[in-house]
C-alpha cells in the first residue's frame, strides 16, 4: 500500500479502515438477507466448473493487498477534491469543539450525541460562518451553508462507521440522521 499521510482529524489509515468495515458490514447484511431467498436445487443443472488452482498464501496475500489499493483508489475517485475538504474541515471543526467540551463531558467523533452537533451548530459553526447580512445589520449562515456542513458531517459519520438512523435508546447509528438534528435543520431553514 501508499504510505498513509495524516489527516488533521483522523488518520488516513483509520479513515480507510472505518469506510471498510462500514461497507463490510453492510454487504454482510445484505447477503444475510438475500440467503434465505436462494434456491440451491436450481443451479444442479449447471455444468460443472473446473476446481480453481489453489493459491498460496504468499499469493492469496499479494491479490488481497492489490486488491485493497485498487478499492482504495476507487473509494478517492468517488468525491470531487473540494467536497472532501469541506467534509474533512467540518469533521476538524466538530472535533475541536468536542475537545473543548469539559473532561466530564468529552465526547470525540466516534461517541457524540445528536445535542453534540446541535450545540456544536448553534455555539461554534454558526457564529463562525456567518456570511449572508440581514435587513438588521446582523450576519448569518445561510441555509445552504447549513446543508453542506450538515451532509458533509453526515457522510463523515458514516466512513467512521456511524451508519443507519440515530438510536437515543443503544446510542448508535449516525447523529445527523436524528429527528432531533432534522427538526433543528428544518427551524433554522425557516
Amino acid at each position: 500500500m501508499s504510505s498513509v499521510e495524516p489527516s488533521p482529524w483522523l488518520s488516513d489509515g483509520l479513515y480507510r479502515a472505518a469506510a471498510a468495515v462500514a461497507s463490510a458490514q453492510q454487504s454482510a447484511d445484505y447477503l444475510e438477507q438475500l440467503l434465505p431467498s436462494l434456491h440451491l436445487d436450481q443451479f444442479s443443472s449447471l455444468p460443472s466448473l473446473p476446481a480453481p488452482n489453489r493459491l498460496s498464501v504468499a499469493e492469496a496475500t499479494h491479490e488481497h493487498q492489490a486488491a485493497m489499493v485498487t478499492a482504495h483508489q476507487r473509494v478517492l475517485n468517488v468525491w470531487e477534491q473540494a467536497t472532501t475538504v469541506r467534509r474533512k474541515r467540518a469533521m476538524q471543526e466538530l472535533d475541536q469543539w468536542l475537545c473543548s467540551l469539559p473532561a466530564l463531558w468529552r465526547k470525540t467523533l466516534l461517541t457524540c450525541s445528536p445535542t453534540d452537533v446541535i450545540s456544536f451548530m448553534e455555539r461554534s459553526w454558526l457564529a463562525k460562518h456567518g456570511g449572508t447580512v440581514l435587513p438588521d445589520g446582523t450576519t448569518v449562515a445561510s441555509p445552504s451553508g447549513v446543508n453542506v456542513c450538515l451532509s458533509s458531517l453526515s457522510t463523515g459519520f458514516s466512513l467512521l462507521g456511524r451508519v443507519g438512523s440515530w438510536s437515543p435508546v443503544t446510542p448508535q447509528g449516525n447523529p445527523i440522521q436524528s429527528a432531533g438534528l432534522l427538526h433543528w435543520h428544518k427551524g433554522y431553514r425557516l
